[in-house]
């Protein structure tokens, strides 16, 4: 058994080297898609043979069209909405052959399964791995663009290393709640003052470690402030293509937003029509219970806590209690 899966495995290196001289790094990849589905195995072991080469390639090449949009938010389940508009839009408009949307989790727990996730990686082991492993989920996914849910805070290492890389990234969309109905959400659910404020205001209560099986890989969210102030830096906006999208505005206006959503997405360069009508008949069965609004019924000493540590936020981003 071993000596004809041996056979086997020599075989497809020569079928992959000769793919990869007369096709590029292009055309092998188009083949590793088909395989993900068809031989895991296979799929685990060319890899890892060819995704050093091609990725350096693929990081290099300016004329690449990135493979990922981030959706972005503190809170994953305040993207609830726009996830929802994406995938329905999408399949009126029978995209989703060409598009995916899913959130980060789920694209690691696929890769923890071909075992190219083989250990369990702290946040610094995580930063040094990340260009790859964006690399490997778009390597799984035969898709123009894949929209991936996240919660990591955007971040720059001593060594230049960014949370993604403009060869990897479309472009982003960056959804902000008030901090003050998140931290009174948080108190009601939880029924624990402390927990409620370390969620938004302790960065290392937001190291978020998430496990899938008996590996995890640690998400660096941070704080409130540190998470959406990384995302709506000038520098990442302008050079990561990047949109912000307030959740009461979504909520007052949610037919004005999704456009304004989907004209963001041909600005990135991303084939998606804007249909008014298709846009409409979303709005009309849109419920703005997925959008959260908790009452703010803080004491005094809430007030002043919150007012310390969450600071500037009234000029920046327009909340006040």
């Amino acid at each position: 058994m071993q000596l004809i899966k041996k056979i086997k495995y020599e075989y497809q290196l020569k079928k992959f080297d000769d793919i990869l001289r007369d096709h590029g790094k292009f055309g092998l990849l188009e083949n590793l898609y088909k395989l993900y589905n068809e031989d895991l195995s296979l799929f685990e072991f060319l890899t890892k043979r060819y995704a050093p080469e091609i990725y350096n390639d693929f990081i290099l090449d300016t004329n690449i069209k990135p493979p990922i949009f981030w959706l972005n938010s503190f809170d994953n389940n305040d993207l609830k909405p726009i996830q929802e508009f994406l995938i329905f839009y999408l399949n009126e408009l029978d995209l989703l052959t060409k598009f995916s949307v899913s959130n980060f989790e789920d694209s690691l727990f696929d890769l923890v399964k071909t075992e190219l996730l083989s250990k369990d990686y702290n946040f610094n082991e995580f930063v040094n791995v990340s260009y790859h492993i964006q690399f490997y989920i778009s390597a799984m996914r035969n898709k123009d663009c894949n929209f991936i849910q996240s919660q990591s805070a955007f971040y720059e290492t001593s060594d230049k290393l960014k949370f993604t890389h403009p060869n990897l990234t479309r472009g982003f969309i960056l959804l902000i709640r008030n901090p003050y109905e998140i931290y009174m959400h948080n108190k009601q659910s939880l029924q624990n003052d402390d927990v409620a404020k370390n969620n938004l205001v302790n960065p290392e209560f937001n190291m978020l470690k998430k496990k899938f099986g008996d590996r995890y890989i640690e998400i660096n969210r941070q704080d409130w402030m540190t998470y959406n102030d990384s995302w709506t830096n000038e520098n990442v906006i302008n050079g990561f293509n990047g949109l912000v999208v307030r959740n009461e505005d979504l909520q007052e206006n949610p037919e004005e937003i999704f456009t304004s959503i989907l004209f963001h997405l041909n600005q990135c360069g991303l084939d998606i029509k804007v249909d008014n009508q298709k846009i409409s008949e979303y709005v009309n069965n849109f419920s703005k219970d997925y959008i959260k609004s908790s009452k703010l019924d803080l004491s005094k000493k809430e007030i002043k806590f919150l007012e310390k540590n969450l600071r500037s936020l009234e000029e920046k981003y327009n909340y006040v209690i």
